[in-house]
């Protein structure tokens, strides 16, 4: 499977385990729990159904105090003196994932266990899933044993702007003196294998030199393939052979300049990101070196970068972008000019549910989406909205944004954002020169659906739902028609100011956050999908069924 973006996040992914006790030992960790008459006893298994004996199972209430028992040869454990309250309950043991009760899925939350004075609840069954192991060799280009270097793994999340890759440790994995490596601990599911070079590796040094190099052995991300793990999956021979390179360049002038410029570079695709800046000679020349092939996106702005918070508009900018193969690329002119000027007007859609009083928004605001827009040290970027809803925001640097209108009020939400006959509310607004005719729709009486969840089993967290379009094929899923509702502690859910048109309702269990964003998790969904039809302003009320 390919990859067309990759953006790194933050996320740790810890086993514990709690040591070497004697069968059946039962011992407090952290503040021991107050006793009381309640009692627990159940099983701990694994993945295949067989007992898993000295695994630790630790029960904790909401303050953080604790008790675990090691189970037995039968898997059996057993709590004789519970208060009554809620609980964690929780069984781990080396090379498994923590297993949490009420869990379905490893790696995903549990629910609480709920215990009343006195109560005795048996027969709970962990279910301990071995953890998923990549490993393989990293060999230089000569095939030799890259020792020294080091390997770390990205975990596939998605939000709505795409998929992004999460680093799983927050060190990477050495390689030994066989060139060998191997982590272990690993959550089922996609991973990209980056293989790092030491910094001196260089071969020749001036020439050519080895550069951090995704499974199989390529430097594009768009070129990686996913290591995808199932459930206790090892997935051995994973092996990289680092790339030699050339050691590439960069250079151009930058135009239009009232002084010295400020040029700098990213990777367009961000496993590593490279971003080193300079500072133009008298005559606006500059040199960017040592890079390798790929794809740059190159700004300049005639404020230096680390000058802290600058207005907009007291900048100039210029930015392109530029594939380097295996050759140089110079004589790059960027020529710098104030941004685009973004104008419009905020029309107030009045049903009479909003107060007469409530006053129109204020303000209209972008935000910039990620690296396709030059921002450093920029402030925010808004205009005010006069008495005939009227507004401008000036100086805005070329790039994706998306837009909001805002005020003191929380009674309106957006409904549209029209532009050029496309509404920038179902995607982004694209800035490359200005744009005078953003006609942005505010209303009081937002789009709504709403029900009940039925014949819930397990604890309303664990659930989540969803709507998304009927249509094929899907819309850019920055859109704001694929959409997760907001459950309340009543079993009810509302999904909110939704546009009008046809959707799907789903609801999910243990549903890894973002995951909606997926198209191939949508479709999957696609059969089973209750179907519901909204106007604009209807509030729909559809009750779901959880099979």
């Amino acid at each position: 499977m390919s990859l067309s973006r990759v953006r790194v996040g933050v996320l740790a992914c810890v086993l514990a385990y709690a040591g070497t006790l004697a069968l059946a030992q039962v011992r407090d960790v952290a503040a021991p729990l107050p006793t009381g008459m309640g009692k627990l006893s159940g099983v701990v298994v694994n993945q295949d159904g067989a007992v898993m004996a000295r695994a630790m199972v630790t029960i904790a209430d909401e303050r953080g105090r604790a008790t675990s028992f090691m189970t037995d040869d039968s898997g059996a454990f057993a709590f004789a003196t519970l208060p009554a309250g809620t609980f964690e309950l929780v069984a781990r043991m080396p090379d498994f994932l923590s297993a949490y009760y009420g869990q379905t899925t490893p790696g995903r939350a549990g629910v609480p266990l709920t215990l009343a004075d006195g109560q005795t609840l048996r027969d709970v069954r962990l279910t301990l899933v071995r953890a998923g192991v990549v490993a393989g060799t990293v060999t230089d280009p000569s095939g030799q044993p890259a020792y020294g270097a080091a390997v770390r793994l990205f975990q596939r999340r998605f939000r709505a702007d795409g998929p992004w890759f999460a680093p799983v440790l927050n060190v990477a994995q050495a390689v030994d003196d066989l060139g060998q490596y191997r982590i272990h601990g690993l959550l089922p599911g996609d991973y990209v294998v980056t293989a790092l070079p030491r910094s001196e590796q260089l071969v020749p040094p001036g020439i050519a030199r080895l550069v951090p190099t995704l499974f199989p052995g390529v430097a594009q991300t768009d070129q990686a393939t996913l290591v995808t793990l199932a459930p206790g999956e090892q997935r051995l021979g994973t092996d990289i052979r680092l790339l030699q390179v050339p050691r590439l360049k960069i250079s151009g002038r930058v135009m239009g300049a009232r002084g010295p410029a400020f040029v700098w570079i990213d990777m367009s695709a961000e496993v590593p990101a490279y971003a080193p800046s300079r500072q133009t000679d008298s005559e606006g020349r500059f040199e960017v070196s040592d890079l390798a092939p790929g794809r740059y996106r190159l700004g300049a702005s005639d404020v230096a970068p680390k000058e802290g918070v600058i207005a907009a508009r007291d900048r100039q900018w210029a930015a392109t972008e530029i594939t380097l193969g295996s050759t140089d690329v110079n004589d790059v002119n960027l020529v710098l000019a104030r941004g685009a000027s973004i104008s419009g007007r905020v029309v107030v859609e009045r049903t009479g549910r909003a107060p007469q009083d409530a006053r129109a928004p204020t303000n209209v605001r972008l935000f910039p989406l990620y690296s396709s827009v030059v921002l450093n040290g920029l402030d925010e970027l808004k205009g005010t909205v006069d008495a005939a809803g009227r507004f401008t925001i000036p100086a805005v640097p070329p790039g994706r944004y998306s837009l909001a209108a805002w005020g003191t009020q929380s009674v309106w939400r957006d409904k549209s954002a029209m532009v050029d006959g496309r509404d920038a509310f179902d995607t982004f607004l694209e800035v490359s020169s200005d744009i005078e005719n953003l006609v942005i729709t505010v209303t009081d009486s937002p789009t709504e659906i709403s029900g009940h969840l039925l014949n819930a089993p397990r604890s309303l967290s664990a659930y989540t739902v969803i709507a998304f379009p009927a249509e094929r094929p899907l819309p850019n899923l920055l859109s704001r028609r694929v959409v997760p509702g907001t459950l309340l502690s009543s079993g009810g859910f509302v999904l909110a100011s939704l546009p009008a048109g046809k959707y799907l309702l789903a609801v999910l269990e243990d549903a890894e956050p973002g995951s909606w964003y997926d198209p191939k998790f949508l479709e999957s969904l696609r059969p089973t999908g209750i179907p519901v039809t909204v106007t604009d302003g209807q509030k729909v009320v559809q009750d779901l069924r959880v099979r």
